[in-house]
């Protein structure tokens, strides 16, 4: 009787494990690919009319702005085009121009003179006014946009120019100093990606962006 009872118990066991080895679970996996582009700012300083000046002994000084006499104009055009294809941005331009502190007559100097005066355009807000001739230059930083608030320049965009000339004092006789030899006249552009800036005034913006 024990006999038959284990052998019951055995065919129990292996219909258990039949049964259970038959059994089949419903399964799944999913993956998820999540992929990011990383935006940029990126501008260039555009001179299209001056860099397309002659320059007939190719030295990068267009003829017209060689030995150049006083009340003398020069076509010169700088805008800032952003590079960017997906950011907009807010920028700025800074101009350092030469200048002279001019004759001197009875030990009295005469006012400073900027020896290559331009007039800024609509469009654009002077942020550093200056009439004092440091080291030989005048420096100027100009907001793209008001008072009170920036101009989106878009991806891809131009500002307008900032000026569309220079002109060599009339004023100037030979007589002042530190005005031989080339002079330069550097203009910079600076950006910052405008998504994410919360400030708006060029101040502001010019300080959020730690530029120097």
């Amino acid at each position: 009787m024990k006999k038959k009872k284990n052998i019951i118990a055995a065919i129990i066991l292996l219909l258990v494990l039949i049964i259970g080895g038959a059994i089949a679970y419903f399964t799944d996996t999913d993956e998820a690919t999540n992929t990011f582009t990383i935006g940029d700012v990126e501008i260039e300083v555009v001179e299209t009319l001056w860099d397309n000046l002659p320059d007939t002994d190719t030295d990068g000084i267009p003829n017209d702005a060689e030995d150049m006499m006083p009340g003398e104009t020069v076509t010169k055009d700088p805008k800032i085009h952003n590079k960017s294809t997906t950011n907009s941005a807010y920028v700025f331009m800074k101009v350092v121009s030469p200048c002279s502190t001019g004759e001197t007559v009875n030990n009295n100097a005469t006012a400073v003179r900027e020896l290559f005066p331009y007039t800024a355009k609509t469009g654009w807000y002077l942020m550093t006014p200056s009439n004092s001739c440091q080291t030989g230059t005048v420096t100027r930083i100009y907001a793209y946009g008001s008072a009170s608030a920036m101009t989106e320049l878009a991806a891809n965009g131009n500002t307008p120019t900032l000026f569309d000339s220079v002109t060599l004092n009339p004023d100037v006789d030979g007589s002042e100093t530190g005005i031989t030899g080339n002079l330069d006249m550097v203009i910079t552009g600076y950006a910052i990606q405008k998504d994410g800036i919360t400030a708006t005034s060029p101040s502001d913006v010019w300080t959020a962006a730690h530029f120097s």
